[in-house]
């Protein structure tokens, strides 16, 4: 996948946010549809990881998934998935008391009046050196049928980090 051509779904995406029948995404992420990404491997991972997120949801609204999106990911049934070792569920307790801020991201009102979430599901997107591209979201479910994509970038400060 180019550059030009995620762009241009992540834009469509995010237009569709309040749209009927989209309901069950909600993008506040920029992208960063990087140059670092040369041959695409982490464009391409990113938009398999929002059709898992979209399978994930379907799932829920069909009953097929009484789990979270972990178990989701791991047990997709037929419908789309990222590989496990794409998956990061949550932060260890140390890296978020030591950078816990660097990954609140804005959400909308009526998930959090204050507007920002933490967030430390994430994918890992692709081994870019430093770089290492990631995607943190946030499941609403149950109480909001919604996934919330609030980064999209290099990946962030972390214990192994220099």
């Amino acid at each position: 996948m180019t550059v030009s051509t995620f762009e241009r779904r992540w834009t469509r995406l995010r237009s569709k946010r309040n749209s009927p029948g989209w309901t069950w995404i909600s993008v506040t992420a920029e992208s960063d549809g990087s140059s670092r990404d040369c041959n695409g491997t982490a464009l391409r991972i990113a938009w398999d990881a929002v059709r898992a997120l979209a399978g994930y949801v379907e799932a829920r609204k069909a009953g097929d998934c009484s789990g979270g999106l972990d178990r989701h990911i791991k047990n997709p049934g037929n419908r789309p998935t990222v590989p496990p070792k794409k998956w990061g569920g949550a932060e260890t307790s140390m890296t978020m008391k030591a950078h816990g801020s660097e990954r609140v991201f804005p959400v909308p009102k009526y998930l959090d009046p204050s507007g920002k979430v933490a967030m430390q599901a994430h994918f890992k997107l692709a081994s870019i050196g430093m770089t290492s591209p990631r995607m943190y979201i946030y499941d609403g479910h149950p109480d909001i049928p919604e996934v919330f994509i609030g980064y999209i970038g290099p990946h962030l400060t972390n214990m192994q980090s220099n």
